[in-house]
Order: C-alpha cells, then sequence, then structure tokens
C-alpha cells in the first residue's frame, strides 16, 4: 500500500529537518535534506494530522477541531493548545494552518484565531466575513503590517474561478479579517 502524506514542514530543530505526516496513521517520516527520509513512530493524536506548522521552537499541528503543540525537539510529545473557547463550538475542523514572523494563524469555516506561541490561541467563534474550507494560507509583510492571506475554494486543487481571498492585518495589536475586494482570483 502507498504512503500517504497529509502534512509536511520544515523546522529548525535536529539542526533542521523536514517532517512528514503519514494520513490516517501514528506514524511520520524525518529527513534533513529531502532525499532521504526515515520512518518515526510518534503519538500524535487518534484523529490524525490535518494541518501542521513550525514557528516560534514550537511544532503545531491539528486533528479535527483541535490545535496540539509540540516543544520537544523529537516532536514525540503533543499537548491539547488553549482555545478561546470549546472546540466543540466548530462548525467544521481546522483546514488551514500557517507561521509567519511571530505569528500562528489557524482556520475553519467562518473562525480565524491567531497565536505568538502555538499555545495559546486569541479570536472568537464567526469572526470571518464569509465562511468555507480554507484550503491554503500564507503570510508576509504588507510594508511593515504582518499580513495573513486565506484562501477557500470548492475543491483542494482551488481553481481561481472557485476561489475567495480573505485577508488579516495586524494594526495596533488586534487582527482585522476582510474579504477581498474582488472577492476572488482575477
Amino acid at each position: 500500500t502507498q504512503d500517504r502524506i497529509k502534512a509536511i514542514i520544515w523546522g529548525t530543530w535536529n539542526g533542521g529537518e523536514f517532517l512528514a505526516f503519514h494520513e490516517g496513521e501514528n506514524k511520520s517520516y524525518t529527513s534533513a535534506n529531502g532525499e532521504t527520509w526515515s520512518t518515526v513512530t510518534r503519538s500524535v493524536p487518534s484523529g490524525g494530522v490535518t494541518v501542521a506548522a513550525f514557528g516560534a521552537n514550537n511544532y503545531v499541528i491539528t486533528s479535527g477541531k483541535n490545535i496540539y503543540h509540540s516543544r520537544d525537539p523529537s516532536a514525540t510529545t503533543w499537548n491539547l493548545a488553549q482555545l478561546p473557547f470549546s472546540s466543540s463550538s466548530l462548525s467544521t475542523n481546522w483546514s488551514t494552518l500557517a507561521f509567519y514572523g511571530d505569528h500562528f494563524v489557524v482556520a475553519a469555516g467562518k473562525t480565524v484565531l491567531t497565536s505568538t506561541n502555538g499555545i495559546d490561541w486569541t479570536g472568537s467563534i464567526n469572526n470571518l466575513p464569509s465562511t468555507g474550507v480554507w484550503y491554503r494560507s500564507s503570510g508576509g509583510l504588507v510594508g511593515a503590517t504582518p499580513t495573513f492571506i486565506l484562501v477557500q475554494g470548492g475543491n483542494s486543487t482551488v481553481s481561481s474561478s472557485q476561489a475567495s481571498v480573505i485577508y488579516g492585518q495586524l494594526i495596533a495589536g488586534a487582527w482585522s479579517w476582510s474579504q477581498s475586494a474582488q472577492g476572488s482570483w482575477p
């Protein structure tokens, strides 16, 4: 049977390595160069890993409606993150996770949360201007303003005719989320 990779991240611990999570199994793979891989059995949440990110010396993964973090350099010990609400109040599972600069961003349905450490998260239910399954996310600077982009679409390939874009900016210490004026790709 062919292995299926659900999430992959680059972490700077252990001299820097890729960490890939197998879909639906308590198994992952590591590689220092992207060419040679080793199988590692890790204790990951029973629901499997949905998405993953590394930042602030912390591995962060989602499994269903929960967020987990690991400060363990080998990423073998996972702890449930502190959310500002019960995860059962989410209408859908977390579908995208990104880290840029000093912030993690995770999104599900009409909800987005942010964190500076991957452990403590802020935000509220239904704080996005539109709902959807978020397939891509990325962060960067617009001028000097930290900005994250969330892209939703009809399927995981996110064709330009189906996608819409939400952007969030950290202004005066608070995140503001808006739908792109165009609403979708040109």
